[in-house]
C-alpha cells in the first residue's frame, strides 16, 4: 500500500472523481447525481476525450482541449445524461500527463468502474436505515 501512495501517477484518480463525489453523496437527488447521468456521461466523456486526444490532439493542443470539452457537452445532452464531471473527465483525457494520455482507451472501461463503484457506495450511504434520502430516484 506504501508503494502505491509514494507512486506520483495516480492514473486510476481522475480529478473529476471529486466533483461527482460531491453531486452523488452530497446532492443525490440531483438529476445529475443519478446512476445513467453519472455512468453514461462519464462514458460519453472519457470516449470523446481519447477520441480527440488521438486524433486533434496530436496537431492542436488548445482546439483539443475545447473540441473534447463541446463534444463532451453536445452527445450528454442528446442523450440526456447531463454530468457536469464528465466534461472534467474529457478535458484530462487531452491534458493529461504522458501516462494518462497513453493510456488510451484502456482509460475509459477504468474510469466507468470508478464511478460505478461510487455509484454503488453511494446507493450503501444514501439508504441507510436512518437517512431521509432515497438513491437513486431513478435509474433511466
Amino acid at each position: 500500500a506504501t508503494a502505491l501512495l509514494n507512486n506520483k501517477n495516480y492514473n486510476l484518480i481522475f480529478g473529476s472523481f471529486g466533483a461527482t463525489a460531491v453531486l452523488i453523496y452530497a446532492a443525490p437527488a440531483s438529476p445529475m447525481a443519478q446512476p445513467k447521468n453519472v455512468i453514461c456521461g462519464t462514458i460519453i466523456g472519457s470516449f470523446t476525450g481519447v477520441w480527440i486526444s488521438k486524433t486533434v490532439g496530436r496537431v492542436q493542443f488548445e482546439v483539443a482541449s475545447a473540441l473534447a470539452v463541446s463534444l463532451t457537452i453536445v452527445f450528454m445532452q442528446l442523450t440526456r445524461t447531463l454530468h457536469p464531471p464528465a466534461g472534467a473527465t474529457a478535458l484530462l483525457m487531452v491534458i493529461g500527463n504522458d501516462l494518462v494520455r497513453s493510456q488510451g482507451w484502456l482509460s475509459i472501461p477504468l474510469v466507468t468502474m470508478g464511478v460505478t463503484i461510487m455509484v454503488v457506495i453511494g446507493m450503501l450511504i444514501n439508504n441507510l436505515p436512518k437517512q431521509k434520502l432515497r438513491y437513486p430516484e431513478w435509474w433511466f
